[in-house]
């Protein structure tokens, strides 16, 4: 009998075929190798069908979806089929180490804690070719145990180091349906406000920057995601500052996009004005080295 507990490892697919043969390839060349791919295909156009079908290891699962959902959707619609008690995620862009599910999974077996998710550090790839990689939040410790509360305020999470819980998960709801950018935040909330986090401290992922993932408009769009999300949580009182917090990001990306009346108007709510200046102030120190955001 094998020892090792099953990980299914979840890939959401939508016409992702300029990245996907590697991501497959980082999966495969795992040390640890009792995982399943389940591979769940959005009504990709591409060639995205063609490559996985290419695979046959049988520990790959191929489905497609009826028809294109969104991306909290399409993400419950995979995790369903998960036979593993624990779950890791890889978007089709990013790529694994080739020992991040083992290194994660020890971590795991020699707890004493109820761990809700493992996550770990990550190096990220622009695509930019002027930009050199970075590791990110190279200089710090990541933070683990009780992290509820510090993660209200930022998702400093990168999405394709985390293995979670199934179980746990499922039973607080799963991905929420109508989220398209912030699926991953909303899950590690939920799981972190029930149970304590472990961490990975070493590089265990790439996560793939395209320019698309930089716009103006797509920052706005995610903050007003993690409003919803972080005002979800209240009448904590961590939330409510929290939720000043986002609101200061989003008037940023509003005056970002030129939209004044709309960051005004976002900027003049009680206790904002006060979180937007403090959000410039870091990003300025940055920018600079003495301070990070």
């Amino acid at each position: 009998m094998n020892q090792k507990p099953l990980i299914s490892i979840v890939m959401n697919c939508f016409n992702g075929e300029a990245f996907l043969k590697e991501a497959i390839d980082s999966v495969i060349s795992q040390s640890y190798d009792n995982w399943e791919l389940i591979f769940w295909d959005n009504q990709s156009t591409d060639d995205s069908e063609l490559i996985i079908k290419k695979y046959l290891d049988p520990r790959i699962r191929y489905f497609k979806s009826k028809e294109h959902t969104l991306l909290g959707t399409a993400r419950n619609e995979a995790l369903n089929l998960a036979d593993g008690k624990w779950v890791a995620f890889l978007d089709v862009d990013d790529l694994w180490s080739e020992k991040k599910l083992e290194h994660q999974i020890d971590i795991i077996l020699n707890s004493n804690d109820d761990i809700g998710f493992v996550y770990g550090r990550c190096e990220l790839i622009f695509s930019d070719p002027n930009k050199s990689n970075k590791i990110f939040k190279a200089d710090e410790s990541l933070p683990s145990g009780e992290i509820f509360n510090q993660l209200l305020y930022e998702n400093f999470i990168p999405f394709v180091s985390a293995i979670i819980d199934k179980e746990k998960f499922v039973a607080l709801g799963g991905f929420d349906n109508n989220l398209m950018h912030s699926t991953d935040y909303f899950m590690f909330l939920k799981l972190s406000e029930k149970y304590p986090v472990s961490v990975l401290q070493d590089v265990c992922c790439k996560y793939r920057l395209h320019e698309g993932n930089l716009t103006n408009s797509l920052r706005a769009q995610g903050e007003l995601e993690s409003i919803a999300i972080v005002s979800s949580f209240l009448p904590k009182k961590e939330a409510q500052d929290a939720l000043r917090y986002h609101q200061a990001g989003l008037g940023i990306a509003y005056l970002r996009e030129l939209k004044f009346f709309k960051a005004l108007n976002i900027l003049l709510k009680q206790g904002v004005f006060f979180r937007f200046i403090m959000r410039i102030t870091s990003a300025i120190k940055s920018r600079t080295g003495t301070f990070k955001l």
